[in-house]
């Protein structure tokens, strides 16, 4: 069975945090968060500049709740960085929190089978930093 329609057992909840570039300029010690991932993308604005965009998510994979936790009743989240691709894969992912270290594995897992429209600058597709929050929730 397609695991897309399971999404009732485990909520998705997703925020794109950080920002793009075409060229990643040298890093700065003073921007954003201290996260290598961040460190060297140049943060996109769309209030500022229509022809930037965020990515946004086209296709979302659920992970898959561990078994022995969902039997002990166990909820949480994961917290997940990665980047963007121009083609809207996603590469590097990597946890940065989990509330618990079995949801660790399955959030990354899921994350790097998500699909994006990728982030633009000026228009044109770059790569992107972004971190998302993987709900893990009983129905």
């Amino acid at each position: 069975m397609n695991r897309w329609f399971h999404l009732p057992s485990v909520t998705l909840v997703a925020w794109i945090l950080a920002g793009c570039a075409s060229q990643p300029p040298p890093p700065k010690p003073d921007r954003g968060p201290s996260s290598p991932l961040f460190g060297q993308l140049q943060a996109l604005d769309p209030a500022k500049n229509a022809n930037d965009s965020l990515p946004v998510p086209i296709r979302r994979i659920a992970p898959n709740y561990p078994i022995e936790l969902r039997e002990k009743k166990i909820t949480g989240q994961a917290r997940v960085e990665f980047i963007v691709e121009p083609d809207g894969s996603v590469q590097l992912a990597r946890v940065v929190n989990a509330t618990h270290p079995g949801f660790a594995a399955p959030a990354q897992q899921c994350v790097l089978q998500w699909k994006f429209a990728p982030g633009r600058k000026d228009g044109v597709p770059v790569r992107c930093a972004s971190e998302v929050a993987i709900q893990f929730a009983l129905d």
